[in-house]
């Protein structure tokens, strides 16, 4: 049927109905052209808008997991870091302290008598020892990567540390003066701890404890 006798009709249906009937078929059409929209154009759109949002949530997702990831690496490089500076400190405090070392080392075994006797002697009546003791020597083992020098590498091994507990008092200057004529008279010295107490002022009481290393063990 040719389209102008269609629709001409459908008018004269029209025409022939209710103004309420006529209503009824316009609000009918209008929602046939409104389903036909929202099915054809609309839903589609949704999709469309909905699997745009689920890619995007995705991709938040996957920003998530890499920035986490990132972190874990950056933590574990700075930990990493971290554990290597403190090892280089270390490996860096032991040679200075072989170095130290090196050039205080005595081949035979000392004379703890003499260390004793250069004690007292330097005792004043402004500073004088209150009491010393000789401490059994024992082993100590050191040793040195073969990237440090030579003189490290030559105060490795199994060295004797001779030890002399020391009790001073006297007035804090001349404390210092006897300590340094002690050490004078020792170049080879080494000191393991010191505690000063003020106490008893003008008088002072030094505790030290003082060492020698030696290759050799006194038998």
């Amino acid at each position: 049927m040719p389209m102008p006798l269609l629709i001409t009709r459908v008018r004269d249906k029209l025409q022939q109905m209710s103004l309420r009937e006529q209503l009824l078929v316009l609000v009918g059409v209008g929602v046939a052209i409104y389903l036909f929209f929202d099915v054809l154009v609309y839903s589609a759109q949704k999709l469309r808008a909905q699997a745009l949002q689920d890619r995007q949530t995705a991709l938040q997702l996957q920003v998530t997991v890499l920035t986490a990831d990132m972190a874990a690496v950056e933590r574990l490089q700075a930990g990493e870091l971290e554990k290597r500076d403190q090892e280089l400190r270390q490996l860096k405090q032991q040679a200075a302290l072989l170095d130290t070392l090196a050039g205080n080392v005595i081949e035979q075994a000392p004379a703890m008598g003499q260390l004793v006797s250069d004690v007292l002697a330097l005792s004043s009546a402004r500073a004088h020892a209150v009491g010393v003791k000789t401490v059994p020597a024992k082993p100590v083992t050191i040793s040195a990567s073969p990237s440090q020098g030579k003189a490290a590498q030559g105060a490795s091994g199994t060295l004797y540390k001779y030890g002399v507990d020391i009790e001073l008092r006297g007035h804090y200057l001349d404390l210092m003066r006897l300590l340094v004529k002690l050490e004078e008279s020792n170049p080879k010295l080494l000191w393991s701890s010191a505690t000063l107490n003020t106490s008893t002022y003008p008088e002072n009481t030094l505790r030290a404890s003082v060492f020698l290393l030696s290759k050799q063990a006194n038998l």
